[in-house]
């Protein structure tokens, strides 16, 4: 990385945008400073996606460039480039939520750039992002068509059958690569099924009991972000402490979407932000 010119420099930072603290930061952004409504959304379509991407990438195990063409580190395989997948779907979303010229044109560029920077920084062939980018596209159409239709049925059931499942249904989706496939399973399941069951449940309880709203003055709305980042970040440095082994794993994450959608917006409330 040291080596990277200026360009590599440039692609290095818009790869970013398309990384695990990335999508911390920003989905906690949206959720807890611009609308927490459009946040939910956003972690519903891109924790799957995530989820999605690792299980194509271990059933086609479709190798990466070689070590030596890339200019940065990567692991695992390589089609469909995650990467280019979960852009589409977390910024193809925002685009289609926030019926904006400008945030369409700028959803659209950062789709084509995150892309274009896997290739350059040699981490990806061209057909993995091609791939990548239509099956985000798909993923994204699909959403869009059933997210309304899951939603009116989900919210038909009380409020008990909703938390037992986003708790018993997430560690099936961990179960199913587990046994399927001979090489220990990637971290990605652990991380987009644990905070997806912590989120999901910390939503149920949120709608339930809190029923938080970004609303409030410019101020109050600046400063819930760097507290709750904060408390976030000792949190997730707390738990990592711990190790790697797979209980633990999911339990970061689980804490980690519990925290986005519960436990931050009650400690914002407490503390009148």
């Amino acid at each position: 990385m040291s080596n990277l010119s200026p360009v590599g420099w440039f692609f290095y930072i818009i790869t970013q945008l398309g990384s695990e603290l990335f999508f911390i930061l920003f989905l906690s952004f949206i959720y807890w400073v611009i609308d927490d409504r459009l946040g939910r959304r956003l972690l519903y379509i891109l924790l799957p996606s995530v989820w999605l991407n690792s299980f194509l990438k271990d059933i086609l195990q479709m190798p990466r460039p070689p070590p030596s063409q890339r200019l940065v580190s990567a692991e695992g395989y390589g089609f469909p480039s995650g990467h280019a997948q979960n852009s589409v779907s977390l910024w193809g979303y925002l685009s289609t939520q926030i019926r904006e010229t400008w945030v369409t044109i700028t959803c659209t560029i950062l789709i084509i750039l995150i892309s274009i920077s896997r290739i350059y920084l040699g981490v990806h062939y061209l057909h993995d992002v091609l791939g990548g980018l239509v099956i985000g596209t798909l993923l994204l159409i699909a959403y869009l068509k059933l997210e309304p239709r899951l939603a009116e049925s989900l919210g038909k059931l009380k409020c008990i059958h909703k938390i037992l499942i986003s708790l018993l249904l997430p560690p099936i989706f961990i179960l199913i690569p587990y046994y399927m496939f001979p090489h220990p399973i990637s971290s990605s399941y652990l991380a987009a099924m644990g905070a997806l069951s912590g989120a999901s449940i910390g939503i149920i309880l949120e709608r339930k009991y809190l029923k938080f709203s970004v609303e409030g003055t410019l101020m109050r709305r600046v400063l819930r972000y760097p507290l709750g980042i904060l408390i976030l970040l000792i949190i997730l440095l707390i738990i990592g402490k711990l190790g790697v082994i797979l209980p633990i794993l999911y339990t970061k994450y689980f804490i980690l979407g519990l925290f986005i959608s519960l436990l931050a917006p009650a400690m914002f409330q407490k503390l009148q932000l």
